[in-house]
């Protein structure tokens, strides 16, 4: 699907209803990759998708969830960080795929706190990307807090040609063409304030890319900005 301009969202789960918003993000709660007519049963018919890519592309096998999988890797098995491996190849295989499937816009790569900064690191997103990237979809990428000086990740994302991921309420909105802003946390008891959303819909009102409220009152949020926009 080619994006045009800014998509609206929230994310959402297989076991729940379509939660009636212009964009969903699916994946956060997959441990092995569903299939298509699962997930558009849950973002409904013609939502517009992102998806989370597969963790063994971006987690090493220590991660919790490869222990919930139906057939995991091997203990032994090169996963995460982008390496390169027939495991990690399948894991985009099947990512990839998935998200033609689904007509996603965007496919989202989550690394976790140990994918720290370093040229190691760097080079492998850089290939990853390269081998990933093809017409229609757009790769974007969210490094844990801490693990990356926003303004490293945000110049490496520049070269590579990958859409930086960030919090435009703890971070500064990168002045790209494209944006994916992923907006609070499940967890999070914090309203977020008309002024907060009239601030980000001013400085995205012009672009192109993906809005994901991930709050507890992420559907009501998202309709509030789509009405600033």
């Amino acid at each position: 699907m080619i994006v045009e301009e800014i998509q609206v969202g929230v994310p959402v789960s297989l076991q729940g209803p379509p939660p009636g918003t212009p964009l969903v993000e699916v994946g956060a709660d997959f441990t092995d990759l569903p299939n298509a007519k699962d997930v558009r049963a849950a973002a409904g018919k013609n939502t517009a998708v992102a998806l989370i890519a597969s963790h063994v592309l971006t987690h090493r096998r220590s991660d919790p969830r490869y222990r919930a999988m139906k057939n995991p890797p091997p203990e032994h098995a090169a996963v995460g960080h982008f390496e390169r491996s027939r495991w990690t190849d399948e894991a985009w295989a099947d990512t990839d795929g998935l998200s033609r499937a689904l007509e996603a816009g965007a496919v989202l790569l989550q690394t976790p706190v140990s994918f720290k900064a370093s040229t190691e690191h760097a080079t492998r997103l850089e290939n990853f990307v390269a081998h990933a990237m093809r017409p229609r979809v757009s790769l974007a990428w969210e490094w844990a807090k801490g693990s990356w000086p926003d303004r490293k990740a945000f110049d490496l994302c520049e070269r590579i040609g990958a859409v930086p991921v960030v919090d435009p309420l703890t971070s500064s909105i990168p002045e790209n063409d494209f944006v994916y802003l992923r907006i609070g946390k499940p967890t999070s008891r914090k309203q977020i304030h008309d002024d907060d959303l009239k601030e980000i819909a001013l400085q995205i009102r012009d672009r192109t890319g993906w809005v994901v409220f991930s709050n507890p009152s992420g559907v009501a949020d998202a309709r509030r900005l789509l009405e600033m926009l």
